[in-house]
């Protein structure tokens, strides 16, 4: 069940991986957008930040990313200014990394 806090646009995405034939494996993310009823006031985005915070945590993210070839960025989480440590992974991963293309929102994700 997906919810929405108010009208507008939001979307579901599912990021799969499925086995091939050989033995492989191959990444395949299905998306959809979901209209939801409503009074839709649309906002606008925050500037462009490389700290996020919530709940008295801190993400800062490190590196820059290069047009056409591999980059490497690191994300780095603190708790009321204090290392977080105790990290466990989540589908493998100790994070993931979500990025979504300006205008059509098209999708890719990072581990």
């Amino acid at each position: 069940m997906v919810g929405a806090a108010g009208g507008g646009r939001t979307g579901a995405v599912a990021g799969l991986r499925r086995l091939q034939a050989g033995g492989g494996e191959e990444g395949l993310t299905l998306g959809v957008d979901v209209p939801a009823p409503g009074d839709y006031q649309p906002q606008a985005l925050p500037a462009p930040s490389r700290t996020a915070e919530v709940d008295g945590y801190t993400v800062t993210l490190a590196g820059d990313l290069v047009p056409g070839s591999s980059s490497r960025l690191t994300l780095s989480v603190s708790r009321h200014g204090t290392p977080v440590t105790d990290l466990e992974p989540y589908l493998g991963a100790y994070g993931h990394l979500v990025t979504l293309r300006d205008g059509d929102l098209a999708y890719c994700t990072c581990t």
